[in-house]
């Protein structure tokens, strides 16, 4: 049996080494290759570094990298591009050459190079369908998403995660809930719209036609998602507006020909009501088609007004502006005032801190998991997943709110 190459690879908040030394940390447009430099014996790895730029689309999948040519300034170098199935799997018979910096030694100097990688060769940067790090390694071929592991190839999980009682009316093995799309699930637990953007424009729609409050209701809190709410907003006061100009012009033109029928059969005793009575018919169906596109423009531009003057009248204070501890606050006041809510599920439970003290360094409001010891089917124990608490997100304060608005 042969022995098997073992590489040791170490995540630190976002930098991460292999074999010991830094191979590269995120930037806002992508990251940053560490390539390790020729030091003297015994001096500490130093190390050159290039950006590298990536191209994502709407789910957050990276289709392209690219850098500046180190050799030839004023040009760039596509150092991989990646076309995905909707589920993830990425297609391989073509745009298949792949570069990567490398330290070209030269007696006892050396530079730094772009290079083709040999066919098969694998980049060690690995982060691809919906950013997440694809783990290649004897042949595993899977995305892990954190929570647990998603295989692109059959478009399935291979655990179930901490919220699959959420989700009773489906399997929990299956990805955003088979429609990869237009959802995301940025940590294997629980199900988002892919885009923020789309998704304030979508609930400030519905809010605007029918007179809700689902834009407030289930907001994520980006900047992303007010331009939505914002973009449906415009978007409402002209489909308002066109509405109502052409309910009122269809409205006019029923009435004048309803007019004009009248007249003509009037002058000829009713003689001709063969003919003006049909048009009658029509012109009074083109009123009726008036009213209704008339009333629902006016609705709709009442709605998106009284909207509009709500959150403008909030002044920050609705919970799309608010930041996670301001809601965090609020949530505890509608918990009776009690620090802590505790969500349980079959594998485990979590604890979400709304105030209180820090814990291993993290400031309130912060969440700790933590995973069922079952022994010979029963709960014995539980225990932490992870050795210090994460902040809370947007999602997990939507989580605490659907959990006290229950329980209240």
């Amino acid at each position: 049996m042969s022995q098997l190459d073992v590489t040791n690879t170490d995540y630190m908040g976002g930098f991460q080494y292999v074999a010991g030394k830094l191979s590269f940390f995120p930037h806002a447009e992508g990251y940053v290759t560490a390539t390790s430099k020729k030091s003297a014996v015994g001096a500490p790895t130093s190390y050159s570094f290039n950006y590298v730029y990536q191209y994502k689309d709407h789910l957050g999948n990276n289709r392209l990298s690219y850098t500046n040519n180190i050799l030839s300034p004023g040009s760039i170098v596509v150092l991989e591009e990646n076309h995905y199935y909707p589920f993830g799997l990425k297609h391989t018979n073509y745009n298949t050459t792949k570069y990567e910096f490398v330290k070209v030694e030269s007696g006892n100097d050396y530079y730094i190079n772009i290079e083709q990688l040999p066919a098969g060769g694998v980049s060690n940067y690995k982060y691809k369908y919906n950013g997440k790090e694809y783990q290649d390694e004897l042949g595993f071929n899977v995305y892990d998403y954190g929570a647990r592991f998603y295989d692109p190839a059959t478009g399935r999980w291979y655990s179930v995660d901490q919220m699959a009682e959420k989700y009773y009316d489906s399997s929990s093995y299956i990805y955003t809930l088979n429609n990869p799309v237009i959802y995301v699930d940025p940590d294997g637990n629980e199900v988002e719209m892919c885009c923020d953007g789309l998704k304030g424009f979508l609930l400030g729609t519905v809010d605007n036609i029918a007179g809700t409050n689902l834009r407030n209701k289930y907001s994520s809190g980006t900047q992303s998602y007010r331009n939505g709410v914002s973009a449906a907003n415009g978007t409402s006061l002209a489909v308002g507006s066109i509405l109502t100009v052409k309910g009122m012009t269809d409205i006019g033109a029923g009435t004048t020909g309803l007019t004009t029928s009248g007249a003509v059969t009037l002058a000829t005793g009713g003689l001709s009501v063969e003919v003006t009575g049909p048009s009658a018919a029509a012109s009074t169906g083109l009123i009726g088609i008036g009213m209704a596109e008339t009333a629902l423009g006016v609705n709709i531009l009442s709605n998106t007004s009284k909207n509009m003057k709500d959150d403008a009248a909030s002044n920050g204070s609705n919970t799309s502006s608010k930041t996670v501890k301001e809601q965090a606050s609020e949530l505890k006041k509608a918990n009776g005032d009690k620090n802590s809510v505790t969500v349980k599920s079959s594998n485990g439970q979590t604890r979400y801190d709304l105030d209180g003290k820090s814990h291993g360094g993290v400031d309130t409001p912060h969440k700790q998991t933590y995973k069922n010891n079952v022994v010979n089917g029963e709960v014995k124990s539980v225990s932490r997943t992870t050795k210090k608490a994460e902040p809370m997100t947007q999602q997990d304060i939507r989580t605490v709110r659907k959990v006290i608005e229950k329980r209240n």
